[in-house]
């Protein structure tokens, strides 16, 4: 969250001062720390947006991400938040894959389920993802609504098989289990 008495620059000095503090232990354990942009704009609802958050354009997250200078920290690219800070979701998919380290999906507007009543067109974001060399997708993050969630999961994967057979099939595995986060495997 933005501070008051505390100027974006050092804002970002002390943020990467910490991560740089803790990295190394992550690399060690093999895992990664994923920093998450959010979106400041939808003050509506906590899961909607975040006002005053620090982290709310997703290209200054990745310049935070490259003053680490770890291949550990990574950035958590919800598709939602890009979409309502940034747009252009399919090319910063593309131009910042090598930091992608996790996905959210929701619907726009109002972080709903993945249907046709919503304006981001997940099919051809899906197939953007696993053409950036994903090998598989790890699951994680059930969605509350789970009847409505898997039925919003099926029609999207119906979409992406009419596409592409071969897309449909990676993005289909997670959407069976009616799951809509997920992490890269590459």
């Amino acid at each position: 969250m933005r501070e008051e008495g505390i100027s974006d620059e050092q804002g970002a000095k002390n943020c990467v001062e910490l991560w740089k503090s803790v990295i190394g232990y992550a690399e060690e354990k093999g895992i990664n720390l994923c920093l998450e942009h959010l979106n400041s704009r939808d003050g509506s609802h906590p899961m909607k947006g975040h006002p005053g958050y620090f982290g709310d354009d997703v290209d200054f997250c990745v310049k935070l991400i490259e003053q680490v200078g770890s291949p550990n920290m990574k950035l958590l690219f919800d598709i939602y938040h890009v979409q309502m800070m940034n747009g252009d979701v399919i090319r910063r998919i593309r131009q910042y894959k090598d930091v992608i380290g996790h996905y959210h999906t929701a619907g726009n507007p109002g972080r709903a389920e993945l249907d046709d009543t919503q304006e981001i067109n997940y099919p051809p974001i899906m197939k953007a993802i696993l053409e950036t060399g994903v090998q598989g997708l790890r699951r994680s993050g059930i969605h509350t609504d789970l009847g409505r969630s898997g039925r919003s999961a099926t029609s999207c994967c119906q979409r992406l098989r009419r596409m592409s057979p071969c897309v449909a099939h990676g993005v289909c595995r997670f959407a069976r289990n009616r799951r809509h986060a997920f992490s890269t495997v590459r």
